[in-house]
């Protein structure tokens, strides 16, 4: 079964937030890193190695940066840093 991509859009913003510019899409993950920031929400290790596997398998991507952080803490520098690296991050939001 081909993987569909599902786009979410949150339409609110915080008042007076800055304007940001948005990175341009990437065309394909074939080769690519991703990146995943696991807040430790019990079930997000579950969810990120079955992206994993399918981003790898049906997507082509070469290489998986997994980076673990506090639920309600920043994400440590040294992890920012490395995660820099990456041509995309994924970041899981628990309940």
């Amino acid at each position: 079964m081909p993987v569909q991509m599902v786009e979410i859009l949150l339409p609110s913003a915080e008042a007076g937030a800055a304007k940001q510019k948005v990175s341009p899409r990437i065309p394909s993950l074939k080769g690519k890193t991703i990146g995943f920031i696991d807040n430790g929400w019990r079930s997000l290790g579950i969810v990120f190695d079955e992206y994993t596997r399918m981003l790898k398998e049906s997507e082509g991507v070469a290489k998986i940066i997994h980076k673990k952080k506090g639920a309600s803490s920043p994400t440590p520098k040294a992890a920012m840093e490395e995660l820099a690296q990456a041509d995309a991050v994924i970041t899981g939001l628990g309940n």
